[in-house]
Parts: structure tokens; C-alpha cells; sequence
């Protein structure tokens, strides 16, 4: 334990100022992002750790826990769940949302449309209800919303070595795994295949993580737009757009629509002329 706190202080003192504040609070945490509650046998990956303040780090810990628990729910995925990591985050989640088991469970006719849209026939003897996934909650939403926000920001500290700032713009689309199942692949991710970005080794202790978290990033030469790919096993996935300046903002956004010819399909996660 000792250890760990010089640790923490040696990369508190190395970065001192809290990633996701736009550079106006001090650091006191680290904040691991993605959550270590989403990785197998408490294996997260090297790396991703970023420096909070402890408003920062503590004030998502259920949302955390909500991103833990729905890939763990994935019924997809071919990954051994531990029974007792499942019981401990739903009982957790369940204390602040006592609703969030009802709410999993979709209705026959919610259980047929998922079904028809993943292409699942019941077996013979089940029913639609019995062959369905899960029904995805306004929680789980709004938890994939501040994963996107913390971990856009967090990215561009790591690569960049500056504070995405308050000033800044940020969207992002998220993406159940429906059209991971249909198809075997996200279509957007398909249509920006071949624009430039890197990526860096998931792993722990020499263990690829790889199955379970990852991602692409694109910067402009002057770092002032980028563009974050992440993908989660088989559970879910996002895109963020960000943008220091807003007129670099509409011209991005405005590249996106003509590139797969549609309306803007992003939800705001930071826009300071709305705030």
C-alpha cells in the first residue's frame, strides 16, 4: 500500500492539474478510464490512468458500475462472467436504481423487435421474451455519455500533452451491438476505415486486453480537432468528434454528414454556447 501512494504521488507531481476540469482544478486522484469495472479478473490496461480532482473521480463511480454491469450483461460475448463480480455490481447499481432489473427485461413485443432486428429465431419451445437480449435503460445512456466525455478528454491529455478545455467542443454517437451481431462490424467505423489515425498496445502484465477495449484516434497536424474510434468487446461502441474551435467544429460535423449522407447524428457532451 505504501508503495502505491508514492505511486500516486510521484504521478500527481508529474501531473498535477486535472485532465477533465478544462484546467481549472488541481489533481488528487487517478482516474482509471476506462473503468477497472468493466475488465476481467481486475485486469485493466496499462496506461490509462489520468489525472482528477476528486469531484472528477468520484462523481461518476455508478456510472462506472452501469458500464461494468452492461458488459457484463452482454449476451453475446463468449467471455466466462464471474458470478460473484455480477452479483456484487448489480446489487450495487441496484441500491441507487432498485428499478434497473425491471428494466432489462423487454416487454414480448420489445423482445420481438429486438429479435426480428438481430435476426433471432426462438428455438423451438422458447419464446421471443426468453430468446431476446436486454432492454437498454436510460442509465446505461447516460453512462456511455460520460465514459464518452472522460475519455475523449482524457485521450487528448495523453497524447497531446495539453488540457482539452472547457472552451472546447465535444459530440459523440454511441452504438448498441445490434449491428455488431447483423453485420459483424459498426458501419461508421467501416466508412472512416481508412482515415489516419494510431492506437497503443491494450495490455496488462503482457496480456493483451484487446477483446475487451479498443480504440482509434485522429488529431489534425495542429491537435486542434480529433476523432475517437472505441469499441468494447462485444457490447457496445462510440464516436467522439471534438474540436478546440468552433468553427473547426461545424466543418468537421459538416465533412460527417456528407460522408454518409445524413443529418447530424451526434449528442452534445461539451458545447460552451449552450452552457
Amino acid at each position: 500500500m505504501g508503495e502505491n501512494k508514492n505511486n500516486t504521488k510521484t504521478f500527481l507531481k508529474e501531473h498535477p492539474i486535472c485532465a477533465f476540469c478544462g484546467g481549472n482544478s488541481l489533481a488528487t486522484t487517478q482516474e482509471h478510464c476506462p473503468p477497472r469495472t468493466m475488465f476481467d479478473d481486475k485486469q485493466w490496461p496499462e496506461g490509462f490512468v489520468f489525472p482528477a480532482c476528486s469531484s472528477c473521480n468520484s462523481g461518476t463511480r455508478l456510472d462506472d458500475e452501469l458500464i461494468g454491469l452492461m458488459v457484463l450483461l452482454e449476451p453475446f460475448d463468449n467471455r466466462k462472467v464471474d458470478p460473484k463480480r455480477m452479483d456484487k455490481l448489480f446489487r450495487s447499481v441496484n441500491m441507487k436504481y432498485p428499478h434497473i432489473g425491471k428494466q432489462l427485461i423487454p416487454t414480448t413485443r420489445e423482445a420481438r423487435i429486438i429479435n426480428k432486428q438481430l435476426g433471432i429465431i426462438p428455438s423451438f419451445g422458447h419464446t421471443h421474451a426468453q430468446s431476446s437480449g436486454i432492454k437498454i435503460p436510460p442509465e446505461f445512456h447516460n453512462a456511455t455519455r460520460v465514459l464518452a466525455y472522460k475519455l475523449s478528454k482524457g485521450m487528448y491529455y495523453k497524447e497531446t500533452g495539453s488540457i482539452f478545455p472547457n472552451s472546447g467542443y465535444l459530440f459523440y454517437r454511441w452504438f448498441s451491438n445490434i449491428e455488431l451481431v447483423k453485420n459483424g462490424s459498426y458501419a461508421i467505423f467501416d466508412m472512416i476505415r481508412e482515415l489516419h489515425g494510431f492506437t497503443r498496445p491494450i495490455i496488462r502484465n503482457g496480456k493483451h486486453l484487446n477483446n475487451q477495449f479498443n480504440y482509434k484516434i485522429t488529431f489534425t497536424k495542429d491537435n486542434e480537432a480529433m476523432l475517437l474510434q472505441a469499441i468494447f468487446g462485444f457490447s457496445f461502441s462510440f464516436l467522439v468528434i471534438g474540436a478546440v474551435d468552433g468553427r473547426r467544429m461545424e466543418q468537421t460535423i459538416a465533412e460527417m454528414e456528407k460522408s454518409i449522407d445524413a443529418p447530424n447524428p451526434f449528442v452534445t457532451l461539451q458545447n460552451p454556447t449552450h452552457e
